[in-house]
């Protein structure tokens, strides 16, 4: 069976959103520790004109999910 490209980066997004969720639950990274993460993946793919849709998706994190505000 052939796993597609965006079948492993959605199952994989998904994981990493979870696995952030949950060190964010058990107080083991804060919210602005995790934006940092998100940061560092971010500078990771600067540059990449293919990864516009996994920019977005980052900067989607960092803006509502675990924003300072939120």
């Amino acid at each position: 069976m052939a796993i597609s490209n965006a079948g492993t980066g959605l199952a994989g997004g998904l994981i990493v959103a979870a696995l952030l969720d949950a060190l964010l639950a058990k107080d083991i990274l804060s919210k602005s520790e995790i934006r940092d993460v998100l940061r560092n993946a971010l500078q990771a793919i600067a540059g990449d004109k293919t990864a516009y849709d996994a920019i977005q998706i980052i900067t989607d994190l960092m803006g509502r999910k675990f924003s300072e505000r939120g």
